[in-house]
């Protein structure tokens, strides 16, 4: 379910990491996927107007530029270093 943040986060942790993030990692890259805001609804809302209309490029930019982020952040984790 990549509109719930969590469990984005928790699935690419799946796959890229041979062990579980710990809280402090997790709560910074759900901060990358939510700029700041606390609730976690902006993300969510951010995915859905991007899957309903992905040739939008407002949506689109916001969505991607977020994931590259995070998915950046965790490539450079020591933890994916050992896959």
């Amino acid at each position: 379910n990549p509109g719930d943040p969590n469990q984005l986060i928790a699935d690419a942790s799946a796959l890229l990491s041979p062990n579980d993030l710990g809280p402090t990692q997790t709560a910074f890259l759900k901060s990358i996927l939510l700029s700041g805001q606390i609730n976690d609804t902006y993300w969510t809302i951010a995915w859905d107007q991007y899957i309903g209309s992905p040739t939008n490029t407002t949506y689109k930019n916001t969505v991607l530029t977020r994931l590259r982020s995070m998915y950046s952040y965790m490539l450079d984790l020591a933890e994916y270093q050992l896959i």
